[in-house]
């Protein structure tokens, strides 16, 4: 974990998230120059979250998809491609519906039920 910030309980997590993104993003390549694997979950689910991820070089990502008001017949049938490459259902023990998250990179090798 790079750049933690410790908030009030009262501060929702994606306030100042893209910023704080671009830093640790900027920390880690100090680092390496890996590739890194960003895993964002729902509270973070936002264009300006994507967009930070998309921008920086050799930086993939996970975010878990916030369904807000969704249908679930669009839930169901949605399509991101104009925020991500891809989306992957991730099935877990007592998890109904499946976790739906952005995926943006094949160069991970990631395993889920069918």
């Amino acid at each position: 974990m790079i750049d933690l910030e410790l908030r009030h309980g009262s501060v929702h997590s994606q306030n100042g998230a893209a910023p704080l993104l671009k830093r640790a993003i900027l920390s880690a390549r100090k680092l390496t120059p890996a590739r890194l694997l960003l895993r964002l979950d729902a509270g973070n689910d936002s264009l300006e979250n994507i967009q930070a991820c998309v921008e920086a070089p050799a930086v993939d990502y996970l975010i878990k998809r916030n369904l807000r008001q969704e249908t679930k017949e669009r839930w169901s049938n949605s399509t991101v491609k104009s925020k991500a490459n891809s989306i992957w259902n991730a099935c877990r023990p007592g998890s109904l519906p499946p976790i739906r998250w952005y995926c943006t990179s094949a160069c991970w090798r990631i395993t889920c039920c069918a």
